[in-house]
């Protein structure tokens, strides 16, 4: 059989088409002799912005191709034996293929095939010396570089903690550095204040929301919710359509409709406030 490198979406939409209109008999397609994961890299980029994990595990991948080292041909019989080989990624040359120095070039040809530079690869492999469930929260919550190589620097035993909080907070990768710096301190009372304060300002937070009418939080959390998407998608909300398209196809055209609704709405108001502001300054 064959391994698909790059288009797999084209191969979808190739057994779409054949099963509701037929006629299609074969997809254009070239072959490679050895497989390039790097081709799958470049693709994904194009069509989505990879997670941080999830680049950290295809630059370990093709780190480990061109070592030599291929995934098993049977399924991992639990999750973390994935992680398991991934991580085979940070091991030394002599571990792990038994020679005391890597393939010459293979830097080069990392660089020159990810379009990165040496660093950067290697603090992407560093992201999969987290703990498992930290790597597939992070993966699940799309974590930033920064985030996670803050979190990366602070003792084990406080990492998922960390990944939780900074889910649930939003933490900058200047306040993990703070909190990790003080994780790190042999007493650990500033580090737990820390917490203390930030999760006492959640409280706080959850308490004004419920205090708040129903409709009020609607709306804030609608507004919450198209900031978050928005930055997400880095602006294109054709991603979101897709989703919404995808996976609600029956609510998408009222969904449309009441999103249409609300813009017009929304508009209206802010001419009136204009209007009124224009007005009280004259």
């Amino acid at each position: 059989g064959y391994l698909i490198l790059a288009g797999e979406r084209r191969y979808w939409a190739f057994w779409l088409l054949q099963d509701q209109y037929g006629g299609y008999e074969r997809i254009p397609a070239i072959l490679h002799p050895d497989p390039l994961r790097f081709l799958q890299i470049a693709e994904n980029e194009d069509v989505e912005p990879l997670s941080t994990v999830s680049r950290a595990r295809q630059v370990a991948l093709a780190y480990l191709e061109l070592m030599g080292i291929r995934p098993p041909v049977t399924l991992p019989e639990k999750d973390s034996d994935y992680w398991d080989f991934y991580r085979l990624a940070i091991k030394d040359p002599e571990e792990l293929i038994g020679a005391t120095y890597r393939p010459r070039g293979l830097w080069e040809e990392m660089e020159q095939r990810l379009g990165m530079t040496r660093p950067s690869i290697l603090r992407l492999m560093k992201v999969i010396t987290l703990p498992e469930r930290a790597l597939e929260r992070s993966d699940r919550w799309s974590l930033g570089h920064r985030q996670l190589l803050s979190i990366i620097n602070a003792p084990g035993e406080y990492q998922e903690e960390l990944i939780d909080l900074t889910i649930e907070h939003n933490l900058a990768g200047s306040t993990l550095s703070r909190l990790v710096k003080l994780a790190g301190e042999s007493d650990k009372s500033a580090y737990k204040k820390a917490l203390k304060r930030l999760r006492g300002e959640k409280t706080e937070e959850a308490k004004t929301a419920l205090r708040r009418p129903p409709m009020e939080k609607h709306t804030l959390r609608l507004v919450s919710g198209i900031k978050g998407i928005e930055k997400e998608s880095r602006g294109d909300f054709g991603k979101m359509a897709r989703l919404i398209v995808g996976n609600q196809p029956e609510a998408a055209h009222d969904l449309a409709s009441a999103l249409e609704k609300a813009a017009a709405a929304i508009r209206e108001e802010l001419r009136a406030k204009t209007k009124k502001e224009n007005k009280s300054n004259k």
